[in-house]
């Protein structure tokens, strides 16, 4: 327990949170400023319709309270962080600490994107969806290729990883990857990556239907992992590893 509240009477835990809880009820109190802290968990993040929390300066008998709001989420995962509440005798030290908390939460969704873009070696497309309502699902677009999916947090590394694993793929075979998506082969009716490709300075485009082990479903996976152990034939086409099935057709003409 923070002993300084013993100085306006607050004597227990119990109190404390009450009077945090109630503190914009009470008589004899002043808001001073608030901002924006954040919110306490990743899964309250995830939805825009959610409201972060915010931290409080508010002043009380003479003393300075630092305290922080509840978010505002369709449901409940955890309370306020009543520990972070302090109380201060000045206003410049109860700035100091202000100033600590505003921002220091977890941000919300659609800064996260931003931020997780703003860290990366090259421009990609972010799609955010929820497998479920807690849970991320990120697919990763680079050059109008699919190269991640099922991303369950904004990972800087694994992303800038496969950037650099897929200008490598194509610069050591000395190809051109147009497309890389997913389907569903009508054959055999199991999930696979659709891969358009081309050799350098060469009009014909090779399509290659990769595919998805099961080991991979629904697990995090860049699917330049399925095509590096591949290598280039005279024709420019890449042609994948043992364990993976491939049918192909070629077609003349702009992608």
């Amino acid at each position: 327990m923070n002993e300084k509240f013993r100085a306006i009477g607050l004597d227990t835990e119990d109190k404390i949170t009450e009077f945090i809880d109630y503190i914009d009820d009470l008589e004899d109190t002043e808001e001073i400023k608030s901002d924006v802290y954040g919110f306490f968990e990743e899964e309250s993040s995830y939805n825009e319709n959610h409201i972060p929390a915010y931290v409080v300066m508010t002043k009380y008998k003479g003393k300075y309270i630092v305290w922080i709001e509840d978010q505002c989420c369709d449901f409940a995962i955890s309370y306020p962080p009543y520990n972070l509440c302090d109380i201060f005798s000045t206003y410049d030290e109860a700035n100091e600490y202000y100033k600590s908390l505003a921002h220091s939460g977890i941000k919300p969704l659609s800064e996260q994107v931003e931020e997780c873009k703003s860290q990366l070696i090259d421009e990609v497309d972010l799609r955010v969806s929820t497998i479920v309502p807690n849970v991320l699902n990120i697919k990763v677009w680079y050059k109008n290729c699919l190269i991640i999916e099922h991303l369950t947090k904004f990972d800087v590394q694994y992303i800038n990883n496969a950037i650099t694993m897929f200008n490598d793929f194509c610069e050591e075979r000395n190809i051109n990857i147009c497309k890389i998506y997913k389907n569903r082969n009508n054959l055999n009716y199991q999930r696979e990556y659709v891969v358009e490709c081309q050799k350098k300075n060469e009009d014909a485009i090779h399509i290659y239907h990769i595919h998805i082990p099961s080991v991979y479903q629904g697990r995090v996976r860049c699917v330049i992992d399925l095509l590096n152990n591949a290598k280039v034939v005279e024709s420019g086409c890449v042609i994948p590893s043992s364990n993976c099935q491939i049918y192909y057709s070629i077609r003349k003409g702009e992608n």
